[in-house]
Parts: C-alpha cells; sequence; structure tokens
C-alpha cells in the first residue's frame, strides 16, 4: 500500500503535468523467479487493512514465448483438483449504476475461487469473513450486493444470489444460487511454492493470470466509455455488449465506437434492470456496429458547457453540485489574457483534464484496475439543491468550505453525525436530507491525504492533499453529464500522453499488481492512437 511519501509523490506528478515514469519497464523487466512457483496466492486486502482474504489457483499455462508471437487462442484453463482454474476471466460492467457505486469509469472483477464468508480467508495469522463487510444492494429487487470496508470505503467483493433454475441464471452462465466475485482493484497475486512458501509477486511475463472475458452494459455509456483504451489486453479480441452478454446486441472491437441514439434511451441503467428481465432484453432495438473511431476529445471545440454537472453517487447520499460553466469561463478569460491557468486545466478547451490512473490506492479503495480522476478548484464546488439527475441544479445554503482543510472538518463533523443515525435502507435514499453533506465520510490514507466517499454504497468521490488545499480530484463516475455521456467529454477534456500515471504501481519490480502490466501496456497502446 502507498506510504504518504508515496501518495504526494503520485499526486505531485500528475500535477506537474506529468506521469509518475521513475522504472521504465521498455529498459529492463522484473527479474522472473527462478524458483518453480507451484500455486498462484491472490490476496484480497482492503486500503486499510482491517480486512484480508486469501485464496490459491493452480499456475496458468505459459503464455506466448514473446511479443511478436500470436496468441493461442485455443490455450485451456489450468484447473485444479478443487476446480479451481487460472487464467481467471475478468468482466467489466460499464453500466451506469456501477460507475456511480465506484466512483470509477466501471467496475471489473473476477469470481472468486475460494470460499469466503465463513473465515477461511487467512493471511499471517489473521481471519477475516463476510459479517465485517458493510453491505450495500442497489434495489430491493437486485440479486446483487457489494461488500465493502466501512472504514476506508475499498469494495472488495460482490455477493450474488439468483435461482439455479431461473432463465437469468442458464442466460447469465452462472448457474449458482450464490456467486462471489472480488473486484480487482483490491487483488494481489504471488507465486507460491510447493512448501507453501511465497517466492514473489505474479510479473505478468511469464504466465497471463488474468483475462478479459466481456465488456457489459456499454450502452448505457452513450459514448462507450473507457472502451477505447481497454481493447487489445491479452492481444485477444475482448466482446462488447450493449447489455448482458448473449442476450443483447454485440458491439466489435474493430467497429470501437458505441453512437446511441434516442431509441435507444430505454436501455439506461440496462444492468440493474437485466438481472431480473435479462429474457427480455434480446427482443429491445440494439445498437448498432459502426465503422468509424470512437469520439475524440477536441483540442478546440465550442459547445456550451452546463453551469452545473452534478456530483452524485448512486444512492445520492452524496449529491454536490461542480460550477462547470463558471469555471469555464473563468479559464477562457485567463487564456484570453494569457494569465497562468491552474495546471490541470486544458490550455485550448478551459476544461478539466481526465487522467487515467494506476495508483494502488486509489485502485484498491475504488475496486478498479485501473482509475480515472478529473479536477477542480474548491472554488467551484458548492451544495445541490436539486436531486434529479440531469436536471439544472441551483447552489443551495449553506456555503461550501472554502478549502479542502475546511471540508476535511466540515467531513468529519458529518461522520460523527452519522454515526448516530439508523442505518440506511437503499428505497430510504434521502432520510439524510437535512445535512447537505448527506453520506460523504472520508478516509486518512496518509497523515495529509484523504479520500472521501459515501458511507453508504462506497463510492469514491474526491482525493484532497494538504499541501493543495485549493483544489480536489474528483472520480469521474460520480460526475452526472447532462448528455448521460460516460466520458462526460462537455465538462471533460481528456489527457492522452500514451503513459498511465502512477505506473509502476503495477509495473515495477515486487509489485503484487504485476498480474496487470498487460493492461497498463495495451491502454498506453490505445491512449497513443487515441492521440493521433
Amino acid at each position: 500500500m502507498a506510504t504518504s511519501t508515496t501518495e504526494n509523490t503520485a499526486h505531485q506528478g500528475a500535477a506537474e503535468g506529468e506521469p509518475s515514469t521513475s522504472w521504465d519497464s521498455s529498459n529492463a523487466l522484473p527479474e522472473i523467479a527462478t524458483k518453480k512457483a507451484a500455486e498462484i496466492e491472490l490476496l484480497a486486502q482492503c486500503l486499510c487493512k482491517n480486512h484480508t482474504f486469501t485464496s490459491r489457483v493452480p499456475v496458468p499455462t505459459p503464455s506466448w514465448p514473446d511479443e511478436s508471437a500470436t496468441p493461442d487462442k485455443s490455450r485451456k484453463n489450468t484447473t485444479d483438483a478443487t476446480g479451481s482454474s487460472a487464467p481467471l476471466e475478468a468482466v467489466y460492467c460499464h453500466c451506469t449504476s456501477c460507475r456511480r457505486s465506484t466512483g470509477g469509469m466501471y467496475s471489473v472483477s473476477v469470481v472468486w475461487p475460494g470460499r469466503i464468508g465463513d473465515g477461511h480467508g487467512e493471511h499471517q495469522g489473521q481471519s477475516d469473513n463476510f459479517a465485517s463487510l458493510k453491505r450495500y444492494k442497489r434495489s430491493e429487487n437486485s440479486p446483487a450486493t457489494g461488500l465493502f470496508c466501512g472504514t476506508c470505503s475499498s469494495l472488495m467483493f460482490y455477493e450474488l444470489v439468483l435461482p439455479k433454475s431461473s432463465e437469468q441464471s442458464q442466460q447469465t452462465g452462472c448457474g449458482q444460487v450464490v456467486k462471489h466475485g472480488v473486484f480487482l482493484g483490491c487483488l494481489s497475486a504471488y507465486e507460491i511454492d510447493s512448501a507453501g512458501n511465497r517466492i514473489g509477486p505474479v510479473t505478468g511475463e511469464e504466465y497471463t493470470l488474468i483475462k478479459p472475458r466481456d465488456h457489459l452494459v456499454v450502452g448505457d455509456t452513450v459514448d462507450g466509455g473507457a472502451t477505447c483504451w481497454l481493447r487489445g489486453w491479452d492481444r485477444n479480441e475482448v466482446k462488447m455488449w450493449a447489455g448482458h452478454r448473449g442476450v443483447s446486441e454485440e458491439f466489435t472491437q474493430q467497429s470501437s465506437t458505441v453512437n446511441i441514439n434516442d431509441k435507444h434511451e430505454d436501455r439506461h441503467n440496462l444492468h440493474d434492470q437485466g438481472h431480473d428481465q435479462l429474457q427480455t432484453q434480446a427482443d429491445q432495438p440494439g445498437v448498432g456496429q459502426q465503422d468509424t473511431a470512437l469520439a475524440q476529445p477536441e483540442e478546440g471545440d465550442s459547445e456550451q458547457m452546463p453551469e452545473y454537472v452534478h456530483i452524485k453517487c448512486h444512492c445520492e447520499g452524496v449529491n454536490l453540485a461542480l460550477q462547470t460553466g463558471k469555471s469555464r469561463r473563468e479559464y477562457l478569460r485567463k487564456i484570453d489574457q494569457k494569465e497562468k491557468l491552474p495546471w490541470f486545466v486544458n490550455a485550448k478547451t478551459g476544461k478539466p483534464i481526465g487522467s487515467i490512473d494506476g495508483c494502488d490506492s486509489c485502485n484498491v479503495s475504488s475496486g478498479s484496475d485501473l482509475f480515472c480522476w478529473t479536477f477542480a478548484e474548491v472554488q467551484y464546488l458548492s451544495y445541490a439543491s436539486h436531486s434529479e439527475f440531469g436536471s439544472p441544479v441551483e447552489a443551495g445554503p449553506p456555503e461550501f468550505p472554502r478549502d479542502t482543510i475546511e471540508l476535511k472538518a466540515a467531513v468529519e463533523e458529518n461522520m460523527r453525525r452519522l454515526q448516530t443515525l439508523d442505518s440506511f435502507s437503499a428505497s430510504d435514499k434521502r432520510k439524510e436530507k437535512g445535512h447537505p453533506l448527506g453520506t460523504l465520510s472520508l478516509y486518512k490514507s496518509s497523515h495529509d491525504v484523504q479520500r472521501y466517499f459515501c458511507s453508504r454504497c462506497s463510492a469514491s468521490i474526491f482525493y484532497a492533499w494538504d499541501d493543495r488545499p485549493e483544489m480536489v480530484d474528483i472520480a469521474v463516475g460520480v460526475v452526472c453529464s447532462p448528455d448521460g455521456m460516460a466520458r462526460a467529454e462537455s465538462t471533460i477534456s481528456w489527457k492522452f500522453n500514451g503513459k498511465v500515471v502512477w505506473r509502476d504501481d503495477i509495473l515495477a519490480p515486487g509489485s503484487g499488481r504485476g498480474w496487470a502490466r498487460g493492461l497498463v501496456l495495451a491502454v498506453e497502446e490505445c491512449t497513443k492512437e487515441l492521440r493521433t
């Protein structure tokens, strides 16, 4: 986990406009251990380390020997006597609900290969079970429940309950009454020898431990969301679906765009509907495959930026406003007058940039393999008086904190207030309506860093560092663009510079997240293409 120094350096690097690249994977590769691995240990751990789970899977079949080799698409998974297999298949869900409840551009998970919930997760003499994790169910009828740490908000697992005989169970391939999955952000992987000792972390060089299988509910993104930079991982085509796998329109990686027109508006939030109505999705109008490239960020666009944009989590316990119109007018004035801009403002568009972050702490706390941030000055944040999605919002009293020091004090007071309230149900979204901060809470991941989140649905909201009290990082997944687009390009100018910010946390030797090396390199290749 990142120390205070690591965290500050990571975001200071971003502040200076350059990703952290202190270790260059093109010049050196992690040293491959000489001992032969007998198994892979999976370690799921939250950011504050109050919750730890482990499980083991067999070592996967070795990958192709070099970068130029053709992948063997007929490769079979390696399965042990317990039925656990590797590579583990990752599913990306791009639905609105996943974005709002994580703060990320998507959720990504694999089926957890071990037993959890009965005290079998052990590491260094500690044991843990589901009883100590907080639970969030998106709706009364949803079969899925998110499990997260109540202290640091790290989204760790989901629990999916489906009737074994149901049509949904057969169509989704679950076939189980209860299925548990682990979100990749909290996952590390280590090679274990025949004596049960750790050899070292999985490097992602000799074999593929995690393989992407599907991109689901891409239709909810309107603009394709993060799929434009998630192409090509594992060098195999990853299927993309408007809704759920096999029962909705399929896109192709080559078409690489998703244009949603008016007749597809009823696809909004297909994820939650799909668990209960999968059989009806096949009859819904599909989204046609396109030949044009994904809409790329414009350097000199002139479209009207909305006056206000909601910053809102899934349960709506956090519902704030970003004064995008006011801020952009001021930034465009500074551009015209050749005055100094905040480092995070695009000097041509006057919009804040969006970035892709590989930071350990960011990804563990959100459950995402790579996290996306945008940025804002605190002076342009306000309370929202309306909660209806997409409607104009007005600044509501009282005055929003003037900087992150005041914000920290206000949220700490709010956390004390929340502790006195009864637990909330998903249907009782506005019980805390009397307080403008709602369910906003924070976790101090180091003495001078605060990570803000919703204490009910776990969504990441802000990142703040005491050395820059005038600004916050905002989780892109809770930026509610009025046009419904996941990348929110009416508000955000995406910075594609070919490098994932703080990539060292994954690529450097010794990283427990070395299994994601292929992901980082593939994303960097995709973002280079988006620049051209």
